[in-house]
């Protein structure tokens, strides 16, 4: 459940950012009463501190991934920055 929730913050923080988005939304996306999201993540800067550290991991997974795949570092990079031109597109 942890997982679903953290899924609907970090769309929800993506598309609103984090002022415009509450427990409530998240409890609509993810289709479970506001006090389970509490269960999980007391407070809204720990769920977002979640979502962050979440993303990081994937970060760090990628770039490690792309280092043990492409050997030449100017290639490597620029499969990284092809990689962000097409989420930008």
């Amino acid at each position: 459940m942890a997982e679903r929730i953290l899924k609907a913050a970090e769309a929800l923080m993506i598309d609103r950012g984090y002022s415009a988005f509450s427990y409530a939304d998240i409890s609509e996306a993810v289709e479970i009463k506001k006090p389970s999201i509490h269960h999980h993540f007391p407070t809204k800067a720990g769920l977002a501190a979640a979502v962050l550290r979440a993303h990081r991991e994937r970060t760090i997974e990628g770039t490690e991934q792309l280092d043990r795949q492409i050997e030449d570092p100017w290639k490597r990079l620029h499969a990284y920055v092809q990689y962000w031109e097409g989420c930008i597109v």
